[in-house]
This record gives C-alpha cells, structure tokens and sequence, in this order.
C-alpha cells in the first residue's frame, strides 16, 4: 500500500488562485482532502499512518501533462525504452504524458503503437511519468510544411488507418493530419469513431478547406503558429487573413503552443495574441522536445537519423540548415517562458500544462487539478519553477532536496 503523506507549509495552486495556510493529505494514492493549517496544528495525524513533509512555502502544482513529447533524455517516442524517459519527465515535474511520433515510415509507426501499448499495460509509479496514451503527428501529413520527411508521409487508406488504430489498441488519443491531402475527410470520420482526437497542423488549408475541417471533428490545433502556411501577404495595402487567423478566432478549437526561452517558435508578441484570443482555458502548454533534451550543446545524430545542432543559450532543436525540430523544454520551461512573454500569473500558466490537457484528454475527473478524490499526482516547485520534487500514485519519485518537518 501507497504510504499516505501530508505536505505541509505550502502553496497549493488552483486554476484561479493560490491557497495559502492549507495541508494537502495524500491516501492510497489519491487526494484525501486539503485542510486549514490551523486544524491539522490542533489535531497532528501520527507518524506510523502520515509521512509529514514540510514543503517550505514551495508551490503545489497538479503534476504536468505533456500531450506533445517525442522523446527525452536520449530516448525516441517512438522506440522507448519507455522507463528512462518517464524518470526524465519526472525529475520536471511531469507526471503524465502522450509519447509521440514524428513523419514516420508507416511499419516504424505501427511497431511504436503496439509497443506503447505493451509498455501501459506495465507501467509503474515508481518508473516515473505515466504514459497515458499516443499521440501522432503524421504519417498523413504535407511534408512542405516543417522538418519532417517527404518520403515517409502518405495518403490514407482504410487499411493502413485500421492497422494503426489496431496496434494502438484505443491508447491512440491524438493524430495530426492535414486538410489538404487526398482521402483526408474519410481519414477524420473513421479516427473520430474510434474517439480520436484529430489535430490539424502541417497544412496550407484555406477558410473555406478549415469550415468543412471543423465540421468533420476537428478538435484543437498543432502547435500553432508552427508549420502552417506562409504569412499572407498585404494585397493593395490590406492585410488579407489567413488560416491561423481563423483558428485564433474559433472558440472551440484547443491550441497547442511551444514557448521556448527565446522566443524562437512563437514570439512573445503572438503569444500575447494568442492568450488574448483564445483565453488561458483554450491553450495547451506543450514541450515539443526532442529525444536530444538533457543533452549539451553540440551536433548528433538522433535515433532515427536526423541531424541536428544544439545551439549555446538556445533551448530548440535545429536542423544542420538552421531549421527548427522541436526543442530541449521541459513542462517547468514552457510554464516559465510563457508566463515570461506573457505577464500571464502563475496559477493560469500551470493550469494550461495541467488541467487543460486533463481536461482535453478526458482525464479532469482523475487528474489535473488538485481536489479530493484525484489521483495524487504532483509537482512541487519553486518561484523560479525549479521542480523538487514529483509524486505520482500518491508515491514520491523524484526529490530534490530533503524536505523534513
């Protein structure tokens, strides 16, 4: 049985507000209740039932959920092994997260479904961040648009959509496609009825192409601002709008968003933008990073052969032409970035790297916020958002620094 836990002396994040002077108990891996500190002072709970830790005015945080990871710590998504990248994610705070592939050859893809299926049904706490799904970007994509592979990407057939969904066993919660690719709308109606979310990114779609998307199923939006179409351009002195700008203002779409240090995927100027189109609630933080995130800077060659530079001072991921491949964040990283650009607070930034994904993935009612009855699954955290420590299953798996009471 889980060892129950009551953190003490912190600062327990909701999605509005700070909770100041509470204690957060933790019983068989769930969220027992959050109690006034003047009460658990007046009525202390024994050391033989409670491991008492004081977290030291630190920040309580719902753990991170990346739904947009292809690897970390020198593992691929795709290939595993699946334990050394969840302790990775844990050491910053993530506590659930969506393996995901990039513009794969199609057996590759099919061979990562059946093994991230494999690895769900085995998965411990103690292994760290828990896999909670798949999420895909391609094969059924236009390879114009970012740094994936022309060779790789594909038209969609029902056989080859139904032996991906076959190997995923229903663990495959997210795919990216694009709008204009051949077979695309048969594509979308078989993934939905088999309750996947489809994500559109790596397109050149017009409003037009973007209204029949929507009306199809589409769900939220692939790290927005990224691998779209060109910036239109001003025709007769007159901005002409294009598909990002209709996505900004469609209030049912999620988006997803890569907020590195620099600025460099999205700046901070369209950040701003896009907090105040789409609100805190419809933004999904995301950390895009590749298998290279822990490594130094330097050149390497990833599993899958890609080349890329790391470059000094930079938290991205580029190719040998200077192109981007995702970045090196972590969760902790895109919170701290996007509260940077943005001036957002604190407990809305967090909110879009944890209730958000929840609450897009289906998970609210298990994960994501901190209420009785959840699952236990936290991060604790500094000012500057330095993580020290992560509990999962009600079960500390990664610490820092030694906390006492």
């Amino acid at each position: 049985m889980n060892k129950n836990i009551i953190l003490i002396n912190g600062l327990i994040l909701t999605p509005h507000t700070v909770l100041h002077d509470k204690v957060l108990y933790i019983r068989e891996g769930k969220i027992e209740k959050i109690a006034a500190q003047e009460d658990y002072l007046q009525h202390p709970e024994t050391s033989d039932f409670y491991n008492v830790i004081d977290v030291q005015r630190m920040y309580i945080s719902p753990g991170f959920i990346d739904i947009h990871t292809h690897g970390a710590n020198g593992i691929d998504a795709a290939f595993g092994p699946y334990d050394q990248m969840a302790g990775y994610l844990a050491r910053h705070g993530t506590t659930a997260f969506l393996p995901t592939f990039w513009n794969m050859d199609l057996e590759s893809l099919i061979n990562g479904c059946r093994l991230i299926s494999r690895w769900m049904r085995e998965q411990k706490a103690d292994h760290g961040a828990q896999v909670v799904g798949i999420n895909s970007e391609g094969p059924f994509i236009n390879p114009d648009r970012g740094a994936q592979s022309e060779e790789h990407a594909i038209i969609p057939t029902a056989e080859n959509v139904g032996r991906i969904l076959s190997a995923a066993e229903g663990n495959l919660k997210i795919m990216t496609v694009s709008s204009e690719i051949s077979g695309y709308e048969n594509m979308v109606r078989t993934l939905r009825k088999h309750d996947v979310h489809v994500a559109l990114g790596y397109c050149r779609a017009s409003p037009p192409r973007l209204e029949r998307a929507l009306n199809l199923g589409i769900s939220h939006i692939d790290h927005i601002f990224d691998c779209f179409a060109d910036p239109v351009p001003y025709e007769g002195g007159v901005k002409a709008w294009g598909i990002e700008e209709e996505l900004l203002v469609c209030d049912e779409l999620y988006a997803e968003v890569i907020a590195d240090k620099n600025g460099i995927h999205v700046p901070p100027v369209l950040l701003t933008i896009l907090l105040r189109c789409k609100g805190a609630e419809k933004i999904i933080l995301i950390s895009d990073s590749r298998d290279a995130a822990g490594s130094p800077p330097g050149r390497y060659t990833m599993k899958d052969g890609l080349k890329i530079v790391l470059r000094e001072g930079e938290d991205v991921v580029r190719l040998e032409n200077g192109s981007l491949a995702g970045s090196l964040m972590s969760m902790n990283d895109a919170i701290r970035n996007f509260m940077r650009h943005t001036g957002i607070s604190l407990p809305a930034a967090v909110t879009a790297a944890t209730y958000n994904p929840a609450k897009f993935l289906a998970l609210e009612h298990h994960k994501g916020s901190i209420r009785a009855g959840l699952d236990a699954d936290l991060a604790v955290f500094d000012e500057d958002i330095n993580v020290h420590m992560t509990i999962i299953d009600g079960k500390t798996v990664y610490q820092r620094k030694s906390f006492t009471a």
